[in-house]
C-alpha cells in the first residue's frame, strides 16, 4: 500500500496541531519555575507571566509598591484582561501601588481582616500561580532574599483562586 505525499503532509500538520495544542501542564506533573531575588529577577518574571495574561489576573499582596509589576497590570487591563487586586490595608502608603491600580481602573479593594493578610500570589488566567515570599516591591526585587514560585497548573491555581475569591468577598478562615 502506497501513501501518497498529500497524505502524509496532511497526517505531519494534524500531528503537529495535536502536539502544539496539548495543555502545557497536566496535574499529574505540573511545570514549576523557582526564583530567588535580587539574583532572578522575580518582578521581571512576575511582568511576563502578566504580560501573558489572556484572560484574568487576580493578586492578593501584603505589600505593592512595584512600579513595574503595577504597569505590567495596567497593560493587561488596557487589553482587556480582568485584573483585581486585594492589598493588605496597613501597608497603603503614598508608596503603594494602590491609587494608581484604582485610577488606571483596576479592581482593588483593601483587605479587611482584622489581622494582617500576609498572602503573596497571583493567579493568571485560572491556569497559572505565582507564590512565595516576594512582595511586589522594589526592595524585595532588588535587596532582599526572596524566593518566588511560578506553578503551571490548573487544579492547583483553582484552590488559589477559590481562596482569593473568599477574600474578595470579605470571607476569611473559611
Amino acid at each position: 500500500m502506497r501513501i501518497s505525499g498529500a497524505l502524509i503532509v496532511i497526517l505531519l500538520i494534524a500531528l503537529a496541531y495535536i502536539i502544539v495544542n496539548q495543555p502545557r501542564v497536566c496535574p499529574q506533573n505540573p511545570q514549576i519555575n523557582v526564583y530567588f531575588c535580587p539574583e532572578d529577577s522575580c518582578g521581571n518574571a512576575v511582568i511576563s507571566l502578566i504580560d501573558r495574561a489572556n484572560r484574568s489576573v487576580d493578586v492578593a499582596m501584603y505589600s505593592f509598591t512595584h512600579e513595574g509589576i503595577a504597569d505590567a497590570l495596567i497593560r493587561a487591563k488596557e487589553r482587556g484582561v480582568s485584573v483585581r487586586v486585594i492589598i493588605e490595608s496597613e501597608q497603603v502608603s503614598s508608596y503603594s501601588q494602590y491609587g494608581r491600580l484604582r485610577a488606571a481602573g483596576i479592581e482593588v479593594k483593601l483587605d479587611k481582616n482584622p489581622y494582617l493578610m500576609h498572602n503573596k500570589f497571583a493567579v493568571v488566567d485560572g491556569k497559572v500561580v505565582a507564590t512565595g515570599s516576594f512582595n511586589y516591591t522594589e526592595s524585595a526585587d532588588k535587596k532582599n532574599d526572596e524566593n518566588l514560585i511560578i506553578i503551571w497548573d490548573p487544579e492547583i491555581a483553582s484552590k488559589y483562586e477559590s481562596e482569593f475569591e473568599e477574600m474578595w468577598e470579605g470571607v476569611y478562615g473559611k
